[in-house]
């Protein structure tokens, strides 16, 4: 069984150039960001090593084994949000979310992390939110909260969204134009 351990990581997006911090506890300041700490560049990321990270589970993700892809890709996804390298982290983002999507059955759940589709969800929620993709990150951060196995990490992600001004600059927009 997969070791369950939760560890996170937090990124504040602080003024337009989307800066990227940590933190050591979650707050209503910031986003939250899922790994997996046990398994390929889970040690780098908990090091804040980001570029030995990113060498970890690049190998890792290009395994064979679904199962090992999902995992470097979800900690690829991390590692390139935190380096503010968001083309190549939008691409392991969604990677992780189609296979992620493979493990969401019945059949086929026990075989993987029960939280692979909310975190793979929520992280690229967080990473659309980065990018300025308000209402894609919003849709993520739903369905993710409505997975099976979901913690409280996705609503915690998008109330941070919804309090923030790009939410309700794009809410108003939307109110607007259906007057």
């Amino acid at each position: 069984m997969l070791a369950r351990k939760k560890t996170l990581l937090l990124l504040s997006a602080v003024a337009a150039n989307c800066a990227l911090t940590l933190g050591a506890r979650a707050d209503q300041t910031s986003f939250e960001l899922k790994y997996y700490e046990n398994w390929p560049g889970g040690k780098e990321l908990a090091a804040h090593d980001y570029a030995a990270a990113i060498a970890v589970a690049s190998s890792a993700r290009s395994v064979k084994d679904p199962l090992i892809a999902l995992i470097g890709s979800t900690n690829l996804c991390v590692a390139y949000t935190m380096t503010a390298s968001f083309k190549e982290a939008s691409k392991s983002c969604d990677t992780a979310v189609t296979l992620a999507r493979q493990f969401d059955s019945p059949l086929t759940r026990s075989l993987s992390p029960d939280d692979a589709p909310s975190r793979t969800l929520s992280n690229r929620g967080v990473l659309r939110a980065l990018r300025g993709d308000v209402a894609g990150a919003a849709s993520d951060l739903r369905a993710a909260g409505k997975s099976i196995g979901a913690s409280r990490l996705p609503a915690r992600n998008l109330a941070h969204l919804e309090t923030s001004p790009a939410y309700h600059d794009r809410v108003a927009l939307t109110d607007s134009a259906t007057d």
